[in-house]
């Protein structure tokens, strides 16, 4: 859907695959987490630091080139789960429906 329509069956194993590579989160968003007092909302932790990726990948976005713009989508998609598994925004995600919703495999 990210063109508007369904994808064919090699365009789905291209996303698979481009968001599978991405799913590793640099080191130093640990700190970024640290950051937080410990009774901050998870989704609010969760938008400071997608918030904070500009930082690590500024030198690779150029919103001209659509080379750039799919790989920074994979990227978004790719972390954003893993972030919300992270150990520190599950301990302040109490309500399972968070955990349950970012979890959903695609």
């Amino acid at each position: 859907m990210i063109n508007g329509e369904l994808p064919s069956v090699k365009q789905k194993e291209e996303f698979v695959s481009g968001v599978t590579y991405h799913t590793m989160l640099h080191e130093k968003l640990n700190e970024y987490f640290r950051g937080f007092r410990r009774d901050s909302h998870p989704m609010a932790i969760m938008c400071g630091v997608v918030g904070g990726l500009s930082a690590f990948y500024h030198h690779d976005v150029d919103i001209h080139d659509s080379d750039h713009r799919k790989l920074t989508f994979y990227r978004l998609i790719g972390e954003i789960p893993t972030m919300a598994m992270s150990r520190s925004l599950l301990k302040k995600a109490r309500q399972a429906s968070l955990v349950d919703h970012a979890m959903r495999p695609f």
